[in-house]
């Protein structure tokens, strides 16, 4: 995000020697694990205290959670965001978000949560799916795409 108070949580899995894309199984782990820590984000992003505040104008932040897998090459990695705008001023803000003044900013200790309870045990499913599906078997043969060729005619009448 281009905005310093909007929230990136970038969780990077190196697995570039893994010389092909995700198998399919593989990439249910990641989309698992995408969707077990948007549900989390989200039962920890609420018990707000909105007390004299007008309600519509609350409650932006809890919506704005979304979430993405990259997964073909390379460092394979889950991307969640917010980038919820405030009601007034249009501006990113969930970074400034805390509990009670002087407190962390809420984002970091989901951030922190996320590091030390989710992260370990998604690399250790995305590992276990990676070696069931290594077989002893050569690598398949696939046949490289050719360009296909075109002639074209003009007739005038």
């Amino acid at each position: 995000m281009s905005d310093a108070a909007a929230v990136d949580i970038a969780i990077g899995l190196d697995l570039s020697d893994l010389d092909r894309p995700l198998e399919k199984a593989e990439l249910a782990v990641l989309k698992k694990y995408k969707e077990t820590i948007l549900k989390g984000i989200r039962s920890k992003w609420t018990g707000w205290r909105y007390e004299g505040r007008n309600l519509a104008t609350v409650g932006r932040s809890l919506g704005g959670w979304k979430g993405k897998e990259q997964s073909v090459s390379g460092i394979r990695e889950i991307v969640i965001s917010n980038d919820a705008t405030g009601y007034y001023s249009g501006k990113p803000y969930v970074a400034y978000v805390r509990r009670s003044a002087g407190k962390e900013p809420e984002a970091e200790i989901i951030a922190e949560f996320i590091g030390t309870k989710i992260v370990p045990l998604l690399v250790s499913d995305l590992l276990d799916a990676i070696l069931s599906t290594i077989s002893d078997a050569p690598p398949k043969q696939v046949r490289e795409n050719r360009q296909s060729t075109y002639s074209t005619a003009s007739i005038e009448v």
